[in-house]
């Protein structure tokens, strides 16, 4: 296995690969429970967006390509707009004193920071690169 090589990865693959544990706990905690607008759960957009983040983040594993990094960043980003146009109806609600959307404020905002960390891992990974340089 030429092409499987794990010590030629820089700390930039780690932080796409934690990056992508933390989008998947996110959306293994959300898919339950209810704790979005109107007491529903993700959605399938969600779901592909993660899957697809998972795939970008593996595949510095099996082909070599500089923006490697850039692709999951890309996917998390995404992932953090869903849940805040998800959310941002249960925020006003707690910030207005209404109740008026349901869903849990505190799972939304558990949300947000899990989703935020996801893309500061990854902007951060996008600056060191998936390849470890040789000298």
């Amino acid at each position: 296995m030429k092409w499987l090589k794990i010590k030629d990865k820089s700390i930039g693959f780690y932080l796409d690969l934690v990056a992508a544990v933390l989008l998947i706990v996110t959306l293994a905690i959300g898919s339950s429970g209810g704790p979005l607008l109107n007491n529903t759960n993700f959605g399938a957009d969600m779901i592909v967006v993660v899957v697809l983040c998972v795939l970008l983040a593996v595949a510095p594993l099996f082909h070599k390509l500089r923006f490697w990094s850039l692709l999951p960043a890309a996917c998390s980003f995404v992932s953090l707009g869903i849940v805040f146009n998800n959310g941002a109806a249960v925020i006003m609600d707690r910030i207005n004193n209404v109740v008026y959307s349901g869903g849990k404020f505190e799972s939304v905002l558990a949300f947000l920071i899990l989703t935020g960390i996801a893309c500061v891992l990854c902007i951060v990974a996008c600056f060191m690169g998936t390849e470890r340089k040789t000298a």
